[in-house]
């Protein structure tokens, strides 16, 4: 790590290199996946079809479900703009934003301890499934921006607990105002880990904060600001923040569609999201606790942070797999320091050496998988449709008049019907049988099908797995 020290002011550079690879290598080369995907492509093409900047549209119509602040939504319409209505316009906003917390996760670790940690801390995140596949940072989703934007609290809290200085606490306030932007009520979620670890080990800092009226009015300021988005919502869209209470506050206490048990973040991680990681970063979560150093510090901070925003939305009744994104960074941050520490006796020669060693399988894992893009069975099975229709896009098929027959959520439907009307192609949408003699009909539901073959006589002109293409060439007798 002699290489590395000595140029430590360009090392964030070569970073980059598995950055690139792991975020943004074939990002667009795997189909629009069902629901949170959809629902944000959609809205971003409708919006900037009718030149909305606040109120969401979907099929057409004004809607309040499913929506969420537009702050990933303007990134996507810059890039639909810049790039086309394609895969990899509307997921670059969450590459990025995922690759700029991995650069502040490295920055973080090696400003409050080494440069073999923050190598440690950078690769761990970059090979942690969570925080990398489906639903994060390669997704359409806004939950790798909002990571970005309260791991960025995370930073600037750090900063201010040791300059002091107002600047830091703005910095603060500002992260905290954009994660409501990007996620509502979701990116106050880390503020109550703020005050927890000042409970514990921050008492004096925390008594003279609470003395100086500046405390109060920066974070008033960035408070008020990211509610400031339900107002101007509420004035485009009158009964948005009735919608708000109702849907989206409540996820705490009332069961939205998504009621999960308590160990369900943790069942998860250990059987998918964290597998390859779990003993590691449970041990790294506890050791911090252990050794009252002031070297361990920052790793409590982290430690203390991650804890308390897994409790949190844990007892949360509404439960997603990718709510817990947030505890990626600081559980890679807590691997760093753990083995960091362990690795800082030996040679730095032998520091890198083990760093590569550690962790060439979980990079192999990684490379595959985003190479890849594979979904599970059922999940494939269920979306062939969308892949047929991504599929044929790329391989230029005239899919003009194409009625696609579903019986399924249809927002990654229709991105593939905007994306064909981009190059003058009409696809319908339905969800019934209801053909004409000689409509082509795309058809994956089994139930689909069989009510299609005891209606019509048909001839299937195409196919991919259980997505079949019919051509509708009579009824049947009655």
């Amino acid at each position: 790590m002699e290489f590395l020290s000595k140029y430590r002011h360009l090392s964030w550079v070569f970073l980059l290199i598995p950055i690139y690879v792991f975020l943004f290598v074939k990002l667009g080369a795997f189909h629009i996946r069902l629901w949170d995907e959809g629902w944000f492509v959609v809205h971003a093409y409708e919006m900037l079809e009718k030149g909305s900047l606040l109120v969401p549209f979907y099929n057409g119509q004004e809607v309040f479900y499913g929506s969420k602040p537009p702050v990933q939504t303007w990134l996507q319409m810059i890039f639909i703009k810049t790039l086309g209505y394609n895969e990899l316009a509307v997921r670059l906003p969450s590459a990025i934003a995922a690759g700029l917390t991995v650069l502040l996760i490295f920055h973080w670790v090696r400003k409050t301890s080494s440069e073999v940690m923050a190598w440690i801390a950078a690769l761990v995140l970059l090979t942690m499934d969570g925080f990398v596949h489906f639903h994060s940072a390669r997704g359409a989703e806004a939950d790798a921006l909002l990571t970005l934007t309260i791991i960025a609290q995370v930073y600037f809290f750090w900063e201010w607990l040791g300059s002091k200085r107002n600047k830091d606490l703005w910095a603060l306030a500002a992260m905290i105002a954009l994660s409501f932007w990007v996620k509502n009520v979701a990116g106050f979620m880390m503020l109550p880990g703020l005050l927890i670890y000042m409970l514990m080990y921050e008492r004096d800092r925390l008594m003279e904060a609470v003395k100086q009226k500046e405390t109060y009015i920066i974070l008033g300021v960035g408070i008020l600001g990211g509610l400031s988005y339900l107002l101007f919502r509420e004035i485009a869209q009158p009964g948005h923040m009735a919608f708000l209470l109702e849907k989206q506050a409540g996820r705490l206490v009332n069961d939205v569609g998504h009621d999960q048990p308590f160990d369900y973040y943790y069942n998860r991680l250990k059987d998918e999201r964290l597998r390859l990681y779990l003993p590691l970063v449970l041990l790294a979560h506890i050791l911090p606790f252990l050794f009252k150093s002031e070297s361990f510090r920052p790793a409590r901070f982290a430690a203390v942070l991650s804890l308390s925003y897994f409790l949190l939305i844990s007892i949360a009744r509404s439960k997603l797999e990718w709510y817990v994104m947030p505890v990626y960074p600081l559980s890679a941050a807590l691997v760093g320091f753990g083995l960091g520490s362990l690795l800082k006796e030996m040679p730095g020669w032998k520091q890198g050496l083990a760093v590569v060693v550690f962790i060439a399988f979980p990079m192999q894992v990684m490379f595959r998988k985003t190479q890849s893009n594979v979904i599970d069975y059922w999940s494939k099975y269920y979306e062939m449709e969308e892949q047929y229709l991504f599929d044929a896009y790329h391989q230029g098929k005239n899919l003009d008049g194409l009625n696609v027959v579903h019986d399924h959520f249809d927002g990654a439907l229709l991105f593939y019907k905007y994306k064909f009307k981009e190059i003058g192609q009409h696809i319908n949408l339905q969800n019934n049988v209801e053909l004409e003699i000689g409509d082509r009909a795309l058809v994956n539901s089994d139930k689909l099908k069989e009510q299609i073959a005891t209606t019509f006589i048909v001839d299937t002109i195409d196919q991919l797995e259980n997505a079949i293409v019919y051509q509708i060439k009579a009824k049947r007798d009655e």
